[in-house]
């Protein structure tokens, strides 16, 4: 910084209990403070009950907005699938000559 020293650098506004202007205190305390004296493994779960806890199954099965929702999907792939098939064979007979390559791409 071009020979210049800081002004806060020997004696700085935590030093002198300043005030931020907007507000904020150099000398509050650390809210981190004490952090290490907690216990990670209070945390877990399986540390506490000795084994894992499983969810509530529904036994009865899927409801039914997602069986419509299944079914409605398995049919329009099937529809998809089989006009497709339907259409690729009627398009290869009704062809105009009997040339595989014509024959293909009326198809």
């Amino acid at each position: 910084m071009d020979g210049q020293s800081d002004k806060y650098e020997t004696t700085g506004p935590a030093q002198l209990g300043m005030q931020d202007p907007e507000g904020y205190s150099y000398t509050a305390p650390n809210p981190f403070a004490g952090l290490n004296s907690i216990d990670p493994n209070s945390f877990n779960p399986l540390g506490q009950t000795g084994g894992p806890d499983y969810l509530q199954y529904d036994t009865s099965g899927r409801g039914y907005t997602e069986k419509a929702f299944y079914n409605c999907g398995t049919m329009y792939l099937v529809g998809i699938l089989g006009g497709g098939t339907y259409g690729f064979f009627e398009g290869l007979r009704t062809s105009p000559s009997n040339k595989f390559k014509i024959r293909l791409n009326t198809v």
